[in-house]
This record gives structure tokens, sequence and C-alpha cells, in this order.
């Protein structure tokens, strides 16, 4: 079947069933809007998003709780223990008689509230998180600590930290499940990679084995990919900016990577954040002895757009493998996403 064919016969066939609890917009954004308020009265407002691959921890108690951004409603520091502290050595070795030398310096530790979109909360200490709040001018830098400490001869008026993180958005309560329904398709398997922390999630089959589930999505709206023997179908849109395209080529130019080969199979722009679909394949020599010595990974890639270059923000993986040094990677087929959301309950395939 050709490519033309097959993106008809995908136009044609595909259906996804989209099941969420509760319902979610199918274009849901890696940024979410929020306000920030500091310990020194200050307020500032834009989309906040996490450094790519991470998520809110919280210790409660002696349990490790892990939230994604798109759950939490709000977080607010307040302090637990202050205190001022100076530096100290021991005069000789083997006794305990101290010598303090320099200013002193402020420590406070912090315990954070984390409010969850039906209400709940748990209380603990953060640990330390990197937000990034784009503004309407510039994009600021803020982190989130358990334990701060000043510098020497300053007070703890000078240590301004964020004492409440409000989204103004409606937080997710539950993941969802997204039920993908194919015909004219032999895919026997599918990955998912969710835009912004690249998290990588392989579906199920549906119980009558027509298609694939997949659960626990903490956003909407994924990157997927179908395997079919030796070809990869990827969902990606057909219209493709090529000044973008050629931005991307030219920082590809300047990547220091293992995979000497670097195919751009396509660019894609989605709010702030700028996607690039990528087959890598390693064609100079490996420490591997046996006959399939070649890796190869289907791999997506998040760009920042820093006016005059553009920087690597993150990267995940569709697929990947190892092949002999002869033999090409598996061939992808580019198809244009077609979805439509579903109410609970199902509907019937064509």
């Amino acid at each position: 079947m050709s490519g033309a064919s097959k993106q008809l016969a995908y136009l044609a066939g595909l259906l996804v069933l989209l099941i969420l609890f509760p319902c979610l917009s199918l274009h849901g954004e890696t940024n979410r809007p929020a306000q920030v308020q500091f310990s020194n009265g200050d307020m500032a407002g834009g989309l906040i998003s996490l450094t790519p691959g991470s998520e809110f921890k919280i210790f409660v108690g002696s349990t490790l709780k892990t939230l994604p951004l798109e759950q939490v409603q709000e977080i607010r520091l307040e302090p637990e223990k202050e205190s001022i502290e100076q530096k100290w050595r021991f005069v000789e070795a083997g006794r305990t008689q101290k010598t303090k030398w320099g200013q002193p310096y402020p420590v406070r530790e912090l315990r954070a509230i984390i409010t969850l979109a039906d209400g709940s909360t748990s209380q603990g200490h953060l640990y330390t998180t990197v937000l990034y709040l784009e503004g309407q001018e510039q994009t600021t830098k803020i982190v989130l600590r358990a334990k701060d400490k000043g510098n020497e001869g300053q007070t703890f008026n000078d240590l301004v930290y964020p004492v409440r993180v409000t989204f103004t958005d409606k937080a997710l309560s539950v993941p969802g499940t997204i039920t993908i329904k194919r015909a004219n398709s032999n895919a026997n398997e599918l990955v998912a990679l969710t835009p912004g922390a690249f998290l990588r999630v392989s579906a199920t089959r549906t119980p009558d084995a027509k298609g694939f589930q997949l659960t626990g999505l903490p956003i909407t709206n994924p990157f997927t990919a179908f395997r079919t023997g030796s070809e990869i179908e990827v969902d990606w849109p057909a219209n493709a900016d090529t000044g973008l395209t050629a931005r991307v080529k030219q920082a590809l130019g300047n990547a220091q990577d293992f995979f000497d080969s670097q195919e751009l199979l396509g660019v894609q722009r989605d709010g702030t954040d700028i996607y690039s679909l990528l087959m890598l394949f390693r064609k100079g020599p490996t420490t591997l002895e046996q006959a399939d010595s070649q890796p190869w990974r289907l791999e997506v890639w998040r760009w920042k757009d820093n006016g005059d270059r553009l920087m690597i923000a993150g990267r995940g993986y569709f697929f990947r493998g190892i092949i002999p040094k002869t033999a090409s990677p598996p061939a992808v087929v580019l198809l244009p996403e077609v979805r439509t959301s579903e109410p609970k309950g199902g509907t019937n395939l064509p």
C-alpha cells in the first residue's frame, strides 16, 4: 500500500475514544497559568512549567509522594524552623572545643502544603523543584526548597521565597484512559509520549483486541507511534513550517550526539515549545561485538527558542533497537492527527 493510500485509510479508519475522569480537553498544555506570591509581598503571573522530566515530590512523614504538575491546584510554603548560624571548626583534633568565624547567616526550613483538585492536601517537605514562569517579557526561574540558607550578614528578611503558587486553571483529579481503535492497520505495538516531560507510556490491547488503551496519562493529546513489523507509523501534523525546519536542521548540526546519523522527519510548534521527530542511527564503531552492533532510536526532541538559536530542552523515544551495520532502521510513515472526542460510554466503529 502506498503512503498516500495509507493516509486515506488512516483518515477514514482512525477513531479515538477519550474517556477521562473528569472529561478533559484534547488540547492539554504543558504549561499552566498561575499566580505566584513571594514573602516580600511581590506578585508575578504567567505560564508555569517544570524542568523536563520533573514532577513534584514531597515527603509526607516517611512516605514519598509524586505528583504531576497537572494534578496540583496550589502549593504553599511556610516557615517550620528558623535559626541563625555561623561557620565553626574544632580548635584541635580530638577536642570538642569549637571556634567560630565570619558573620552569622539565616537558615530557614520550610513546610510545603500541596492542594489537589478535590481539595485534599499533602503536608511535608518538598524536594527542591525548579519552576519556570513565562511572563510577557521574560522567563523567570523560581526555586521551591525545603531549606533555604542565606549569605553571611544577611537576615531572614533577605531570604525571599515563594509563599504561594496558585494555578488559575482547573487541575486534573484523575489520570484518564485513551482508547485508540484503527481500521486497516496491523499495528502490534503502540507507544505514547506526553509533551514536555516525555513520559513514555506503552499501550495495552483492548479486550476486543481491535485497538489499544493508554492508561494513566497525566495530560491529554500525547504523541503516538504505532509499530508494525519493520515499519513505524507516527501521528504527526502534515503541514510543515519550512523556516522552522531549517532552524532545527541548523541546531542539529551543532548538537554532539552518540548517534552520528540524524534524519529529521518532522517539526511542529506547540505554544512556546518546538518539537522535532528524529530517526537516529549509529553508523560509526560501537562496543558491541555481535552481528547486531548498530543502535537506532526514533525520538522526539523538545526545543526552546532563544531568539538567535534553538536550545535542546528535552528528548524522549518511541522505539529503539540494534541492527547489523549493513541494515537500515525501520521505515517511518507520518500520518496526520485526526481525533474526535466521544462521551463516556463508547461509540461504534465504522
